[in-house]
């Protein structure tokens, strides 16, 4: 399965848009605090589809694909570029690019591509009569004393 794919089930088609990872409370159901890092580690995701055309579905119907426009954004793959996506920008922006990829997750990772392209800058201040500035990182602005 790949993001963007278009498949027939019944009346219906669907299209992968985005990798669905495991739900935090199947640690506490389990009692094992570690078993959604677990099963984010088999590679083994969900996914969250849109509904292109309604249409009837019953059980047993074969899912038939109709089209796979990014067959190099399997969901396994795309879940690990979104997981990593603060330590490999590059491939962050490249998986930003595919347009079937629900929105809010292109944007967080061409936010964490920014991050990383944006450094903290100093603009040069105003000096105060008295000469003196304070410029102040976390702002990146100067205040004058």
């Amino acid at each position: 399965m790949c993001i963007g794919d278009v498949y027939r089930i019944g009346g219906a088609s669907i299209q992968a848009s985005t990798p669905r990872g495991p739900c935090f409370k199947i640690g506490f159901h389990w009692n094992r605090p570690d078993l959604v890092k677990r099963v984010e580690a088999t590679g083994r995701h969900g996914w969250y589809v849109l509904v292109l055309a309604e249409g009837p579905v019953e059980a047993g119907q074969e899912f038939t694909l109709q089209e796979r426009p990014n067959p190099a954004w399997t969901v396994a793959h795309t879940a690990n570029v979104y997981r990593n996506r603060s330590k490999d920008r590059t491939a962050a922006l490249e998986l930003a690019a595919v347009g079937e990829l629900m929105p809010r997750v292109r944007q967080e990772l061409r936010a964490a591509y920014l991050k990383e392209r944006a450094p903290h800058r100093v603009r040069m201040p105003l000096v105060s009569r008295s000469g003196f500035v304070n410029l102040t990182r976390r702002t990146s602005c100067a205040r004058v004393l």
